[in-house]
């Protein structure tokens, strides 16, 4: 008889652990219990129009996400705009002041001058932020890396769409009141014209090769400031209207690169954001490692929101504890509004353009160890 209650109750145990596995909950921990990762845990850093809107809204749905003051911070972009030195009192004073987005994981954060920063105990959260230019402005991953005292733990959720749907969304919500098709379909083409004859020179990464989690080739990777650097002289030595990238040159020190004028925008160009590759090639030069990184797609997020959440949840090395989950199932958020779109001749002009782009990008997600799924990639980046 007693051998056979211990029988029963090792099978009760098993049950439980695979049970516990299946639901994402951890048995021999408490996940209310456990101590919190530095401020912030996971950031989010686009694409724009990607659906950033609607993931930070799910995110918000985890029991243990703490998300910050609001959605897009814009620290690393607007407020942190000149190079910081790694380990130096700066960039800690910097940090101080990044972590203060977080009240609640600021009262339990504790830092000294050499002696790093430290999480006691009594909150259990985790804290995100989604700010989508992270990802193309190419000054940030430096930054975020000489920062956070924590650069080699901090995950990163990078969310991509269709990079044609991607720019004709872009174009309406940067003039909702006065873009037009013939206007929009302009801008792109001739941004194609601009980016044909400077890209390849100034702003890919492509020669720094990467296998498994290591920089090949050190000498194809260069900051931020150099990329944009080599960029200003190559506009200028074509003689190419530096507006074309307002945002990005202004960050020069001694830059004269002026505002919009008349029906020009003055930002860097929808069509160069949508070159995914090299951005997060950046951030992988900057010394992050791809098993920081956990990539959705536009059509993941669309078609399967349950499942997008457990890859989430299981990234984080959480339960899938949701507030609504009935909501989360039923795709409880649409941040869309209707606007025009490119002609059939743009939308193959701009194809033929990211085609090997997106070929590239393919290669390197799916052939090192980012975080991805493979039918979404190849759905969404091999269609044409």
């Amino acid at each position: 008889m007693v051998f056979c209650m211990r029988i029963l109750l090792l099978r009760a145990i098993v049950s439980a652990l695979l049970l516990s596995a299946i639901l994402g909950q951890d048995v021999s921990q408490n996940s209310t219990s456990r101590l919190a990762s530095l401020p912030p845990a996971i950031i989010g850093l686009g694409a724009q129009k990607a659906g950033s809107t609607t993931l930070f809204a799910y995110l918000r749905e985890l029991k243990w996400m703490d998300t910050a003051l609001s959605k897009e911070l814009h620290f690393f972009d607007k407020l942190v705009t000149q190079p910081i030195q790694p380990q130096s009192n700066r960039a800690l004073q910097v940090y101080k002041n990044y972590a203060r987005k977080w009240p609640r994981a600021n009262r339990k954060l504790t830092c000294q001058g050499g002696s790093g920063c430290n999480m006691s105990t009594g909150y259990s959260m985790e804290t995100t932020e989604c700010t989508p230019i992270y990802l193309s402005d190419r000054r940030v991953a430096t930054q975020i890396r000489n920062v956070l005292p924590h650069a080699d733990s901090v995950k990163f959720l990078v969310i991509l769409r269709d990079p044609v749907e991607r720019a004709n969304s872009g174009y309406w919500q940067a003039n909702p009141n006065s873009m037009t098709v013939k206007w929009a379909t302009e801008l792109a083409l001739k941004e194609v014209d601009v980016l044909n004859q400077v890209y390849n020179t100034t702003l890919s990464l492509h020669r720094a090769k990467l296998r498994g989690r290591q920089i090949l080739n050190h000498d194809g990777c260069a900051t931020g400031w150099e990329q944009y650097k080599l960029l200003d002289a190559e506009l200028q030595a074509k003689k190419i209207d530096k507006r074309w990238f307002s945002n990005t040159l202004k960050t020069l020190p001694g830059s004269r690169v002026f505002g919009s004028s008349g029906r020009f925008p003055a930002r860097e160009g929808h069509v160069y954001r949508g070159i995914y590759v090299d951005q997060i090639r950046n951030y992988i030069c900057a010394g992050f490692k791809p098993e920081q990184f956990l990539i959705l797609t536009n059509g993941e997020l669309r078609d399967d929101q349950t499942g997008a959440m457990h890859r989430i949840a299981q990234f984080m090395d959480r339960p899938v504890n949701l507030k609504h989950a009935r909501k989360v199932e039923s795709g409880m958020v649409r941040y869309s509004r209707p606007h025009g779109h490119f002609s059939d001749g743009t939308i193959a002009t701009l194809q033929a353009f990211y085609k090997p782009y997106n070929q590239d990008l393919v290669r390197l997600l799916l052939e090192n160890r980012f975080n991805v799924n493979p039918h979404y990639i190849l759905k969404e980046f091999e269609k044409y």
